[in-house]
C-alpha cells in the first residue's frame, strides 16, 4: 500500500480534529504486508479543537513501514490543551521495522498547552530509523507545553544525520514548566544510538517562573537494561528563561540509565539559563552500569543572571549504583563566565568510589 505524491490542505475553521493522512487500515496485526507514505506535501488547520490533530499519521502497524520524502509545513493547530503530531508512527502492535528518511517538518504552530511532536517513532517498533529529516522553524505559543522534535520509542533505536534548528517556545508565562527537545526517548529501547545529529537554536522564552522548565538538545531517559550511544553530534544554542536543576535547567546532553553508555566525540556549547536560579550543563549523566564519556568538546555554558550554588557545569556525573564502571577521559571543557556563579569543570556525586572511575581532562 502507497500513499504518495499528494497535496493536502485545509481544515480551518473546523473546532474538530484534522488529519491530513491516516493510515489504518492494517489493523493491531503485527503480519501485516508492507506500506509508504512518501512524497506528500500537507498543510493543515484546526481552530478551538479538543481532539489531537495530525498531518501525517501512520497508525497501521506493520512489517516494513516507510515514510520519506514528505513536507509537512505551516500546519496551524489553535488547541487550548490537545496535541498536535506533524509526522508520527504509533503503531497498536509491534512493527517490525520503520524507516523516517528525509521528511521536512517546518514553520507548524501550536497555540495551545499540550504537545507538539515534529517527528516521532512511538510505541513498539522493533527497528526504527529517523534519518536525515529537516526539522525547524516550529513554534508552540501558549502559556506552556511540550516539544519534542525528535521522538523514539522501543526496540532499536538509530536516530541520526538528522538537522533541527529554529524551534522555539516563545511566550510561556506562569508558574507551569515547558520542556523542550531536539531528540527525547523515554522508551525501553534495546539499543539507542544518537549520532551525527545537528541541533542548535532551541529556545524557551517570555517571563515563566516555574523551576520545572527544560530546554534539552538530547535527552535520554530509557531503561536500566539499554545499551546506547550518543556520538558525533553538534548541539548549540540551547537555552531558557530558568529551570532549576531537577526538574528542570538546560541540557546539551542529558543521559539517564542504561547497562552502557558511551558519549563521545560531540560538540557541545553556547548554552544558557537566564533563570536567576537557572542551572546550565553541558553533558549531565546521571545512573547507568557502564559509562563512558570521552572526547567530548564542551564550551560557553552560561547562567548569567543565576545567583544558584551550582550554576554551571560543563560535565556532570551523579548517582550512580554503588558498583558503576564510570570513565571520563580526554574531553575538553572550556567556561569562561564572571559573576556570582560557580563553576564546575567535572562535577562527580554521590556513590562513585576512587578506585570504580577515572577522570583525565
Amino acid at each position: 500500500m502507497k500513499i504518495c505524491n499528494n497535496s493536502i490542505e485545509g481544515g480551518a475553521g473546523t473546532t474538530n480534529g484534522v488529519t491530513g493522512i491516516l493510515a489504518t487500515l492494517f489493523g493491531v496485526s503485527g503480519l501485516a504486508p508492507n506500506y509508504e507514505i512518501s512524497k506528500n506535501k500537507i498543510n493543515v488547520k484546526a481552530n478551538a479543537s479538543t481532539s489531537a490533530t495530525y498531518g501525517i499519521r501512520a497508525l497501521a502497524t506493520g512489517d516494513t513501514v516507510r515514510i520519506h520524502d514528505n513536507l509537512v509545513d505551516n500546519c496551524d493547530a489553535q488547541h487550548t490543551v490537545s496535541n498536535f503530531s506533524a509526522l508520527v508512527h504509533d503503531p497498536p502492535d509491534t512493527t517490525s521495522a520503520a524507516y523516517i528518511r528525509n521528511n521536512v517538518v517546518r514553520n507548524n504552530l501550536l497555540s495551545g498547552t499540550g504537545v507538539a511532536t515534529m517527528i516521532g517513532g512511538i510505541g513498539t517498533i522493533a527497528n526504527l530509523q529517523i534519518r536525515s529529516n529537516q526539522i525547524h522553524n516550529n513554534q508552540m505559543t501558549g502559556s506552556s507545553g511540550t516539544m519534542n522534535c525528535m521522538i523514539a520509542g522501543s526496540g532499536n533505536v538509530q536516530c541520526d544525520s538528522n538537522i533541527v534548528y529554529n524551534n522555539s517556545i516563545p511566550n510561556t508565562s506562569g508558574g507551569t514548566g515547558s520542556t523542550l527537545y531536539g531528540y527525547y526517548n523515554n522508551g525501553s529501547p534495546f539499543t539507542e544510538k544518537v549520532q551525527n545529529n545537528t541541533i542548535y537554536n532551541l529556545t524557551i522564552a517570555g517571563t515563566g517562573t516555574s523551576f520545572s522548565t527544560m530546554t534539552a538538545g538530547i535527552r535520554s531517559i530509557v531503561t536500566s537494561n539499554t545499551s546506547k550511544t550518543i556520538s558525533d553530534n553538534l548541539v548549540h544554542g540551547i537555552s531558557s528563561i530558568g529551570g532549576l536543576f531537577f526538574p528542570g535547567g538546560v541540557f546539551g546532553i542529558i543521559s539517564t540509565a542504561g547497562i552502557d553508555t558511551k558519549i563521545f566525540r560531540n560538540r557541545i556549547y553556547d548554552i544558557t539559563n537566564f533563570g536567576e536560579q537557572g542551572h546550565s550543563y553541558g553533558c549531565y549523566v546521571t545512573s547507568g552500569t557502564a559509562i563512558s564519556i570521552h572526547n567530548n568538546f564542551v564550551s560557553d555554558i552560561k547562567a548569567p543572571n543565576s545567583y544558584s550554588s551550582i550554576a554551571v557545569i560543563g560535565i556532570s556525573m551523579t548517582s550512580p549504583f554503588a558498583f558503576s564502571s564510570v570513565k571520563i577521559y580526554y574531553n575538553s571543557v572550556y567556561l569562561n563566565a564572571s559573576g556570582s556563579l560557580h563553576l564546575w569543570l567535572i562535577r562527580f556525586a554521590n556513590y562513585i568510589k576512587p578506585d570504580q572511575h577515572y577522570c583525565y581532562t
